[in-house]
């Protein structure tokens, strides 16, 4: 137990050390929660997905209407 108690603690003094050649390893120092972002990535995700299929199910309708536009002008035509 004393030895993970000083190297985490070596750790952190390394990291808040002041050290002109990576002055970001003070700000990477502090350990994200783990569990969030994958989630939040997850959910990026499932929304771009969503958005895609919308848009695929629009042009799928649209092409359906003109398909029936295009029946209900050749009908009136053979009715003539």
């Amino acid at each position: 137990m004393q030895t993970t108690t000083e190297t985490a603690l070596q750790d952190e003094n390394e990291a808040f050390a002041p050290q002109p050649q990576s002055p970001q390893s003070a700000s990477l120092s502090p350990p994200p929660s783990p569990p969030r972002p994958p989630q939040l990535q997850q959910q990026q995700k499932q929304k771009q997905q969503q958005q895609q299929q919308q848009q695929q199910q629009q042009q799928q309708q649209q092409q359906q209407k003109q398909q029936q536009q295009q029946q209900q002008q050749q009908q009136q035509q053979q009715q003539k």
